[in-house]
C-alpha cells in the first residue's frame, strides 16, 4: 500500500511538472556585451578537450574562452597556448567543480558566463541564440538541452531501419525542463547554460554545500528573486556515458546530490521560493526515492 501510494504521489508530481510546456522567444542578442566561455576539466583525454576548445573558440559572438584545468596538466596548458585561448589553474581542488568555477570568476570579468563541460562542443551560434533572454534584467541563468553525438552509448536506442534515435535524457530536456520553466523553476544543469555574473555575485558565487552545485545554485538564485529560463534548442553536443559503469557513477552522484538538497536546503520550506517552485524542486529530488518503491514491488 505504501509503495502504491508513493507511485501515485510521484505520478501527480510528474503531471504537475509537465502540465504546460513553455516555449521562449529569445529575441535578438544584446550587442556589445562581454562573455566568458568556461570549459571545466579535470582528467579528460586531450583530444576531447581540444575538440571542445576549438568549438568554443569558433563561437561567433565576441567572447573570451578559458579552460579551467583542475587537473593541473602542463600538456593542457600547452594546448591552450597553441589554440590561443585562456588557461586557468588554481592551487588545490577545494569544493570540486564549484570551487573551480568560483576561482575562474575571481580572475575574469565577463558580464555573462557560458559554462561547458569538457566534452560539450558548442555550435557557433550558441550565444546568438541564447543571449537575447538576458534582455530581461532579472534573468540570471538560461539552460539549453544537453545532447550527445556518440549514439552508440549506454543511454541511446538506435533504430537503423526507421532511421530514428532515442536517448534517455530526452524526457528531461523535452518535457520536464519546459514544464518547470512554466512554473519558473527550470534549473542550470552544469553545462550548456549561460549565467549572469552579477546574479552569481549577488548569492556569493556557485553554491558548494552539495555535490550538485548546478541545481543548488539555481535554487539560491530563485530564492534571491532572480529568474531562470530554458531555451529548448540543442546548441551543443557532448559524450553520453559509454558503458553501464560510467552511467551508474553519474546517476549515483545525481541521487546523492538530490538527497543532500532535501536534507540541507529543504525545498518545501526554503525561504524566497514561490509555492510552485518549492513543489518543482521537491519533485525533482524525491524522484530518487522511487528505487525503494520498485524494491517493494520486486520483493512482492
Amino acid at each position: 500500500l505504501l509503495a502504491e501510494t508513493w507511485a501515485y504521489i510521484n505520478m501527480c508530481l510528474f503531471v504537475f511538472l509537465v502540465w504546460r510546456l513553455k516555449e521562449r522567444d529569445p529575441g535578438p542578442p544584446p550587442p556589445g556585451r562581454t562573455v566568458d566561455i568556461f570549459i571545466t576539466c579535470y582528467n579528460e583525454p586531450l583530444e576531447v578537450l581540444r575538440r571542445t576548445a576549438i568549438g568554443a573558440r569558433a563561437v561567433r559572438y565576441p567572447h573570451k574562452t578559458y579552460l579551467l584545468d583542475d587537473g593541473a596538466r602542463d600538456e593542457v596548458k600547452a594546448m591552450c597556448e597553441e589554440l590561443s585561448i585562456g588557461y586557468i589553474r588554481r592551487v588545490g581542488n577545494a569544493n570540486a567543480k564549484a570551487g573551480n568555477l568560483n576561482f575562474a570568476l575571481s580572475v575574469t570579468s565577463g558580464e555573462f558566463i557560458l559554462q561547458l563541460d569538457a566534452d560539450h562542443v558548442p555550435l557557433p551560434n550558441i550565444l546568438d541564440r541564447m543571449l537575447g533572454h538576458f534582455n530581461n534584467p532579472k534573468m540570471a541563468v538560461v539552460q539549453s538541452p544537453q545532447d550527445f553525438y556518440n549514439v552508440d552509448s549506454f543511454t541511446h536506442i538506435v533504430n537503423d531501419e526507421g532511421r530514428r534515435l532515442w536517448e534517455e535524457n530526452r524526457i528531461f530536456y523535452s518535457l520536464i525542463q519546459p514544464g518547470r520553466d512554466y512554473w519558473g523553476a527550470s534549473f542550470f544543469c552544469g553545462s550548456c547554460g549561460i549565467l549572469r555574473r552579477s546574479a552569481l555575485e549577488d548569492i556569493g558565487g556557485f553554491a558548494s554545500r552539495t555535490i550538485i552545485e548546478d541545481m543548488e545554485t539555481t535554487m539560491r538564485l530563485n530564492a534571491a528573486g532572480w529568474e531562470s529560463g530554458y531555451h529548448n534548442e540543442t546548441l551543443a553536443y557532448g559524450l553520453s556515458p559509454g558503458a553501464a559503469g560510467a552511467y551508474h557513477v553519474q546517476r549515483l552522484r545525481w541521487g546523492q546530490g538530490a538527497m543532500q538538497i532535501l536534507r540541507k536546503l529543504k525545498p518545501l520550506t526554503m525561504e524566497g521560493l514561490t509555492l510552485k517552485q518549492r513543489i518543482c524542486y521537491f519533485a525533482g529530488t524525491v524522484t530518487y526515492w522511487e528505487g525503494w518503491q520498485k524494491f517493494v514491488f520486486y520483493m512482492m
